[in-house]
Protein backbone atom coordinates (compact mmCIF):
# COMPACT_ATOMS: atom_id res chain seq x y z
CA UNK A 1 0.00 0.00 0.00
CA UNK A 2 1.11 3.54 -0.59
CA UNK A 3 0.77 6.44 1.82
CA UNK A 4 -1.19 9.66 1.67
CA UNK A 5 0.89 12.37 3.31
CA UNK A 6 0.04 15.79 4.59
CA UNK A 7 0.15 18.91 2.47
CA UNK A 8 3.89 19.50 2.92
CA UNK A 9 6.23 19.08 -0.01
CA UNK A 10 8.72 16.93 1.87
CA UNK A 11 11.56 19.44 1.80
CA UNK A 12 12.49 22.43 3.93
CA UNK A 13 13.92 25.77 2.76
CA UNK A 14 17.46 24.36 2.79
CA UNK A 15 16.32 21.51 0.49
CA UNK A 16 17.00 18.88 3.16
CA UNK A 17 14.68 15.89 2.79
CA UNK A 18 12.03 15.04 5.38
CA UNK A 19 11.31 11.35 6.04
CA UNK A 20 8.19 10.55 3.98
CA UNK A 21 6.17 7.33 4.02
CA UNK A 22 6.57 5.53 0.71
CA UNK A 23 5.16 2.02 1.34
CA UNK A 24 3.42 -0.11 3.98
CA UNK A 25 3.75 -3.90 4.11
CA UNK A 26 1.54 -6.01 6.36
CA UNK A 27 2.52 -9.40 7.83
CA UNK A 28 0.24 -12.31 8.72
CA UNK A 29 1.12 -11.90 12.41
CA UNK A 30 -0.59 -8.47 12.47
CA UNK A 31 2.63 -6.46 12.34
CA UNK A 32 3.55 -3.94 9.66
CA UNK A 33 6.69 -2.40 8.15
CA UNK A 34 6.55 1.21 6.98
CA UNK A 35 9.23 2.17 4.45
CA UNK A 36 10.29 5.80 4.57
CA UNK A 37 11.81 7.51 1.57
CA UNK A 38 13.96 10.65 1.76
CA UNK A 39 15.65 9.30 4.89
CA UNK A 40 18.99 8.35 3.34
CA UNK A 41 20.78 9.75 6.37
CA UNK A 42 19.00 7.21 8.56
CA UNK A 43 16.25 7.39 11.15
CA UNK A 44 16.59 8.42 14.79
CA UNK A 45 14.32 8.87 17.75
CA UNK A 46 14.56 12.23 19.46
CA UNK A 47 12.79 14.87 21.47
CA UNK A 48 12.32 18.63 21.21
CA UNK A 49 14.67 20.66 23.40
CA UNK A 50 13.58 24.28 23.09
CA UNK A 51 13.84 25.21 19.41
CA UNK A 52 16.22 22.30 18.66
CA UNK A 53 15.91 18.52 18.52
CA UNK A 54 17.97 16.24 20.75
CA UNK A 55 18.60 12.98 18.85
CA UNK A 56 18.90 9.91 21.05
CA UNK A 57 22.23 8.05 21.04
CA UNK A 58 20.39 4.73 20.93
CA UNK A 59 16.91 4.15 19.46
CA UNK A 60 14.00 4.70 21.84
CA UNK A 61 10.43 3.41 21.43
CA UNK A 62 8.60 5.50 18.86
CA UNK A 63 5.34 7.30 19.64
CA UNK A 64 2.31 8.30 17.52
CA UNK A 65 1.95 5.04 15.52
CA UNK A 66 -1.44 3.35 15.07
CA UNK A 67 -2.76 0.32 13.17
CA UNK A 68 -6.38 -0.08 12.08
CA UNK A 69 -7.88 -3.48 12.81
CA UNK A 70 -11.54 -4.46 12.66
CA UNK A 71 -12.46 -0.79 12.08
CA UNK A 72 -10.64 0.52 15.15
CA UNK A 73 -7.39 2.51 15.34
CA UNK A 74 -5.07 1.15 18.04
CA UNK A 75 -1.79 2.55 19.31
CA UNK A 76 1.05 0.11 18.77
CA UNK A 77 4.68 -0.27 19.74
CA UNK A 78 7.06 0.78 16.99
CA UNK A 79 10.82 0.69 16.51
CA UNK A 80 13.32 1.69 13.86
CA UNK A 81 14.07 -1.35 11.72
CA UNK A 82 17.49 -2.28 10.33
CA UNK A 83 18.19 -0.83 6.86
CA UNK A 84 15.67 -2.27 4.42
CA UNK A 85 13.36 -3.29 7.27
CA UNK A 86 14.99 -6.69 7.25
CA UNK A 87 14.30 -7.36 3.56
CA UNK A 88 17.86 -6.67 2.41
CA UNK A 89 17.15 -3.25 0.86
CA UNK A 90 18.68 0.06 1.79
CA UNK A 91 15.50 2.02 2.62
CA UNK A 92 14.87 3.29 6.12
CA UNK A 93 11.92 1.59 7.82
CA UNK A 94 9.87 1.38 11.00
CA UNK A 95 8.44 -1.94 12.26
CA UNK A 96 5.06 -1.86 14.01
CA UNK A 97 4.14 -4.62 16.44
CA UNK A 98 0.62 -6.06 16.44
CA UNK A 99 -1.71 -4.44 19.00
CA UNK A 100 -1.34 -6.01 22.42
CA UNK A 101 -3.84 -8.63 23.57
CA UNK A 102 -6.57 -8.11 26.08
CA UNK A 103 -10.30 -7.74 26.13
CA UNK A 104 -12.80 -5.14 24.99
CA UNK A 105 -11.90 -2.35 22.57
CA UNK A 106 -8.18 -2.82 23.14
CA UNK A 107 -8.18 -6.50 22.22
CA UNK A 108 -5.32 -7.74 20.09
CA UNK A 109 -5.67 -8.99 16.56
CA UNK A 110 -6.36 -12.60 15.81
CA UNK A 111 -5.03 -14.52 12.85
CA UNK A 112 -6.87 -14.59 9.55
CA UNK A 113 -8.42 -11.88 7.43
CA UNK A 114 -10.67 -10.50 10.18
CA UNK A 115 -7.66 -9.58 12.30
CA UNK A 116 -5.39 -8.35 9.52
CA UNK A 117 -4.35 -4.71 9.73
CA UNK A 118 -6.26 -2.49 7.30
CA UNK A 119 -4.29 0.73 7.69
CA UNK A 120 -1.47 2.52 9.44
CA UNK A 121 -1.04 6.14 10.44
CA UNK A 122 1.63 8.28 12.06
CA UNK A 123 1.12 11.57 13.93
CA UNK A 124 -2.31 11.80 12.34
CA UNK A 125 -4.02 14.26 14.68
CA UNK A 126 -4.67 18.00 14.97
CA UNK A 127 -1.94 18.40 17.60
CA UNK A 128 -0.04 15.09 17.93
CA UNK A 129 2.05 14.63 21.07
CA UNK A 130 4.89 12.20 21.73
CA UNK A 131 5.96 11.89 18.08
CA UNK A 132 9.69 11.30 18.06
CA UNK A 133 10.80 10.06 14.63
CA UNK A 134 13.46 12.15 12.85
CA UNK A 135 16.16 11.71 10.26
CA UNK A 136 19.80 12.11 11.32
CA UNK A 137 19.66 15.81 10.39
CA UNK A 138 16.91 16.32 12.98
CA UNK A 139 14.04 16.76 10.51
CA UNK A 140 10.72 15.20 11.65
CA UNK A 141 8.83 12.46 9.84
CA UNK A 142 5.77 13.76 8.03
CA UNK A 143 2.31 12.76 9.36
CA UNK A 144 0.48 10.30 7.08
CA UNK A 145 -2.26 7.70 6.76
CA UNK A 146 -2.00 4.67 4.46
CA UNK A 147 -4.12 4.67 1.33
CA UNK A 148 -6.01 1.49 2.22
CA UNK A 149 -8.11 3.13 4.90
Amino acid sequence: MVCKGSAVTGHNADDESLPLCSQVSYARDGSAVVTLGDAATGLRSGSPVGPAISLDASPQPLGCWQLACNGTWRSVAAAIAPPGGGDGGDDAAVRLDPPSGGSGSGAGMSGGASGAPAGVRYAYADAPEGCNLYNSAGLPAVPFISSGF
